[in-house]
């Protein structure tokens, strides 16, 4: 039979970018097909359940044969569920970060696993109810190679918090954030500003662009 050349099939298996059905169909053809769909099929990550998540993380991040791929990973989108359970009124302590949402787990369990991630985007992520761990920021700091994080319709503790998750990220370059809100107390509490100044990153990013958008609040939330 005719013969094509990898580099011929892997571009054409490129154009399927964004078909996941397609892609996965590609994946089954024959071997040579395989690493070329696979690797656009991990460019974009999207998780929207906390089982999705689990899948993904015991799946793929455990899996010896399985990780090398997260470095095709350009974009990781995570929506969560905000009804989902959650003890609330504590941040999260090293021992339950297990049961944390997965929205607070990713950064954590995925620092120094994806060295080609460009795109963070979360959807409903509440902090709120559970305020990250100490160590989040430290391991926010290891996606050196995030250029854009999109933020929308989250809660998080005070707008310092949101000052040091986005500070965190070293090489930012575009930031959204959409209905982004924080309780209005938090930023009326005295010395709150002054009491993470220690925090203050010595390699602050250097934003390119910058988009918000704002909502109307109804429960006592300023919103960006």
């Amino acid at each position: 039979p005719p013969y094509i050349p990898g580099e011929i099939t892997d571009q054409i298996i490129s154009y399927l970018w964004g078909d996941r059905q397609t892609l996965l169909s590609c994946a089954l053809v024959c071997h040579n097909w395989l690493p070329a769909s696979r690797h656009n099929l991990f460019e974009h990550v999207s998780i929207s359940s906390n089982s999705a998540y689990e899948n993904f993380v015991d799946g793929i991040l455990k899996s010896d044969r399985m990780r090398p791929w997260l470095t095709s990973v350009r974009a990781f989108v995570l929506w969560e569920d905000p009804e989902a359970d959650v003890d609330a009124g504590h941040a999260c302590t090293t021992g339950e970060l297990s049961t944390a949402k997965f929205t607070q787990r990713v950064v954590h369990d995925f620092a120094g696993h994806l060295p080609a991630l460009e795109l963070l985007a979360l959807h409903r992520a509440d902090w709120v109810r559970r305020p990250p761990h100490p160590s989040a920021f430290a391991a926010i700091s290891s996606f050196s190679s995030l250029l854009s994080l999109s933020l929308t319709n989250c809660k998080v503790p005070s707008f310092c918090i949101l000052r040091r998750i986005i500070t965190s990220f070293p090489s930012l370059e575009a930031l959204a954030l959409a209905e982004v809100s924080w309780p209005a107390a938090a930023i009326r509490e005295p010395g709150a500003a002054a009491s993470h100044i220690a925090f203050w990153p010595s390699a602050q990013p250097k934003l390119h662009t910058f988009a918000f958008r704002s909502g109307e609040s109804a429960d006592g939330h300023c919103d960006t």
